[in-house]
């Protein structure tokens, strides 16, 4: 796109159109809708050509591009009841990704692709969405509390209700213990720090609620089936990039 075509019409009509679907469809947590937007918009670059906007500086524009991108991303992720913290934390995890891409080759559709299926994988298994009053106070509280400690009657004694009633209303819409979400909810946030770089055992396990990092080992394996320290290896394998795509594996653990 020329720096004459800034107010194409056509262009401007499809940028905001598919802006308003892509956001409609994180929200939903809809992975599948998501990966045909993917297409569409791979179908459809020519239309995020800013180069014009800094002719000597084309690095600068696909950066501004996709920050752009992560903070849609991260609103439409926040309207479909993604809690606070894993906003930040993945918000976060591509602002530095998108910043310290070299190249333009680094910021194109594979990235495009990793930020918008990240949110939309997290709200698909991470929403508060669809639960009723009381259960929906409930997990924002833990997400809120995630760092502190934690346990079913602390919980209850917040709620002014009994321990019993907490645990059913819980596991009859949940599927699991709310010692079980707990853990799985700290092991989910574990796993994001980890991605996010940090590589210390015993801070991580710290950072999520965890005094002893004996015991967060012990947790971790066994909600994956594998150790931190594995973990952390396998993400080291790794291409430097943000999971997004591959939250099926062991790192992700479904709620």
């Amino acid at each position: 796109m020329s720096e004459s075509s800034e107010l194409d019409l056509e262009a401007i009509t499809f940028r905001y159109n598919y802006e308003q679907e892509l956001m409609k469809a994180v929200t939903a947590g809809d992975r599948i809708w998501v990966a045909s937007l993917n297409e569409k918009w791979k179908e459809n670059i020519q239309y995020w050509d800013f180069s014009y906007r800094i002719p000597e500086d084309p690095l600068r524009v696909q950066k501004n591009n996709f920050v752009i991108l992560n903070s849609l991303m991260r609103v439409a992720a926040y309207n479909g009841g993604l809690p606070p913290l894993y906003l930040h934390i993945i918000s976060e995890k591509y602002a530095k990704a998108i910043e310290r891409a070299s190249s333009l080759e680094e910021l194109g559709p594979s990235m495009h692709e990793q930020i918008t299926m990240e949110y939309t994988d997290a709200v698909h298994r991470l929403s508060t969405h669809g639960h009723s009053k009381k259960v929906v106070e409930i997990l924002e509280y833990i997400s809120a509390n995630i760092r502190s400690e934690l346990s079913r009657s602390s919980i209850a004694e917040a709620f002014h209700i009994s321990s019993s009633h907490l645990s059913q209303i819980f596991k009859e819409e949940m599927g699991i213990s709310i010692v079980q979400y707990i853990q799985r909810q700290r092991i989910n946030l574990a796993t994001y720090y980890f991605e996010l770089g940090e590589t210390n055992v015993s801070e991580v396990a710290s950072l999520v609620g965890y005094t002893d990092s004996s015991y967060f080992t012990r947790v971790f394996r066994k909600v994956t089936g594998e150790s931190p320290s594995a973990c952390l290896a396998a993400l080291h394998r790794k291409p430097a990039q943000p999971s997004g795509t591959e939250r099926n594996d062991n790192h992700a653990v479904a709620v």
